[in-house]
Protein backbone atom coordinates (compact mmCIF):
# COMPACT_ATOMS: atom_id res chain seq x y z
CA UNK A 1 0.00 0.00 0.00
CA UNK A 2 1.54 3.40 -0.86
CA UNK A 3 0.28 6.33 0.19
CA UNK A 4 -0.03 9.41 -2.19
CA UNK A 5 0.75 12.88 -0.60
CA UNK A 6 -1.81 15.35 -2.18
CA UNK A 7 -1.16 19.11 -1.73
CA UNK A 8 -3.69 21.71 -0.33
CA UNK A 9 -4.62 22.22 -3.97
CA UNK A 10 -6.02 18.84 -5.13
CA UNK A 11 -7.41 17.91 -1.43
CA UNK A 12 -9.54 21.71 -2.06
CA UNK A 13 -10.58 20.27 -5.76
CA UNK A 14 -11.49 17.17 -4.50
CA UNK A 15 -13.64 18.24 -1.57
CA UNK A 16 -15.49 20.84 -3.29
CA UNK A 17 -16.47 18.89 -5.90
CA UNK A 18 -13.87 20.03 -8.68
CA UNK A 19 -14.77 23.87 -8.17
CA UNK A 20 -10.92 24.72 -9.52
CA UNK A 21 -10.97 22.49 -12.43
CA UNK A 22 -14.44 23.48 -13.46
CA UNK A 23 -13.75 26.81 -13.35
CA UNK A 24 -10.48 26.58 -15.38
CA UNK A 25 -12.06 24.89 -17.95
CA UNK A 26 -14.84 27.28 -18.46
CA UNK A 27 -14.78 29.16 -21.21
CA UNK A 28 -16.27 32.75 -19.97
CA UNK A 29 -13.70 32.34 -16.85
CA UNK A 30 -9.99 32.99 -16.90
CA UNK A 31 -7.24 33.51 -14.54
CA UNK A 32 -7.98 31.21 -11.85
CA UNK A 33 -6.17 32.19 -9.41
CA UNK A 34 -5.35 29.69 -6.13
CA UNK A 35 -3.19 30.84 -3.02
CA UNK A 36 -2.48 28.38 0.07
CA UNK A 37 -1.63 30.39 2.85
CA UNK A 38 0.98 29.21 4.69
CA UNK A 39 0.47 27.65 8.81
CA UNK A 40 0.43 29.76 11.77
CA UNK A 41 3.08 29.70 14.28
CA UNK A 42 1.94 28.46 17.75
CA UNK A 43 2.85 31.86 19.67
CA UNK A 44 0.06 33.27 17.41
CA UNK A 45 -2.44 31.14 18.32
CA UNK A 46 -1.69 31.66 21.82
CA UNK A 47 -1.21 35.54 21.64
CA UNK A 48 -5.17 35.21 19.70
CA UNK A 49 -6.69 33.07 22.82
CA UNK A 50 -4.52 35.59 25.44
CA UNK A 51 -6.43 38.39 23.08
CA UNK A 52 -10.30 36.99 23.28
CA UNK A 53 -10.28 35.25 26.90
CA UNK A 54 -12.24 33.60 27.92
CA UNK A 55 -12.15 31.72 24.60
CA UNK A 56 -10.10 29.07 23.42
CA UNK A 57 -9.64 27.27 19.97
CA UNK A 58 -10.12 23.64 20.20
CA UNK A 59 -6.52 21.51 19.59
CA UNK A 60 -7.69 19.87 16.44
CA UNK A 61 -8.68 23.72 15.07
CA UNK A 62 -5.27 24.90 16.12
CA UNK A 63 -3.66 21.98 14.71
CA UNK A 64 -5.23 22.85 11.39
CA UNK A 65 -4.00 26.36 11.47
CA UNK A 66 -0.40 25.60 12.24
CA UNK A 67 -1.06 22.83 8.50
CA UNK A 68 -2.70 25.80 6.67
CA UNK A 69 -4.49 29.10 7.65
CA UNK A 70 -6.77 28.63 5.04
CA UNK A 71 -6.72 29.79 1.06
CA UNK A 72 -7.57 32.25 -1.58
CA UNK A 73 -9.85 31.49 -4.85
CA UNK A 74 -9.74 34.35 -7.14
CA UNK A 75 -10.62 34.28 -10.78
CA UNK A 76 -12.06 36.61 -13.96
CA UNK A 77 -15.27 36.28 -16.00
CA UNK A 78 -15.62 37.96 -19.40
CA UNK A 79 -19.20 39.29 -20.39
CA UNK A 80 -20.33 41.30 -23.07
CA UNK A 81 -16.35 42.51 -23.41
CA UNK A 82 -15.81 43.61 -19.75
CA UNK A 83 -13.90 41.43 -17.41
CA UNK A 84 -14.59 41.35 -13.78
CA UNK A 85 -12.63 40.15 -10.88
CA UNK A 86 -14.82 37.50 -8.89
CA UNK A 87 -14.05 35.08 -6.07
Amino acid sequence: FQMIKQGVREIFDNISLSVISFLENHIGISDVEFIERQGVAEVTITKWEEENTPFKLPDDFKAFLQISDGLSLNWKIKKNDMVFNLG
